[in-house]
């Protein structure tokens, strides 16, 4: 254990594109066609990671034919409705990226931005700066990075 006492990992994958989900059976296999489209193009060794917020409607069970159909998705399943924030705590537990993706399950964030992330992330900018040239709502992007910072400050994280 370093000397900070939080304990670090080795990451397994390269990037861990983690998808908090509630009530999105309509929008997840677009999402599933969009990230099998653009993740293999980036070169690098990844996961995506949905996260099923307790939905009542048929998500999980769409969310388990994606990971069917693509060894690289995963599933976590939440027994209840607690929220995103919680929804991306338990993605990021159970993330083993050395980089982490947090992307909407409704396709507000496109999935075809992650290799400009990733061009600005090796130009060197940081992650609020990203946040800010890239994002739509900075303030709500630097929020979801610090919980991400407080669960695992090994990791890199952005949106």
């Amino acid at each position: 254990m370093p000397e900070s006492g939080v304990p670090t990992r080795t990451a397994v994958v390269d990037l861990s594109v983690l998808i908090p989900v509630f009530n999105e059976e309509e929008n997840l296999p677009s999402v599933g066609e969009e990230l099998s489209s653009v993740l293999p193009s980036l070169g690098l060794s990844y996961e995506v990671i949905f996260i099923d917020d307790g939905s009542t409607d048929r998500s999980f069970e769409v969310i388990r034919g994606l990971c069917a159909k693509n060894k690289s998705f995963k599933a976590v399943h939440l027994g209840r409705n607690a929220g995103q924030t919680a929804a991306m705590a338990a993605g990021i537990k159970h993330a083993g990226g050395e980089l982490i993706a947090l992307l909407d399950s409704d396709l507000q964030n496109d999935p075809r931005d992650l290799p400009k992330l990733l061009a600005k992330l090796k130009e060197g900018y940081d992650v609020e700066t990203i946040a800010a040239k890239v994002g739509k709502s900075a303030s709500y992007v630097y929020q979801r990075l610090k919980l991400a910072d407080l669960i695992e400050p090994a990791k890199k994280a952005f949106v």
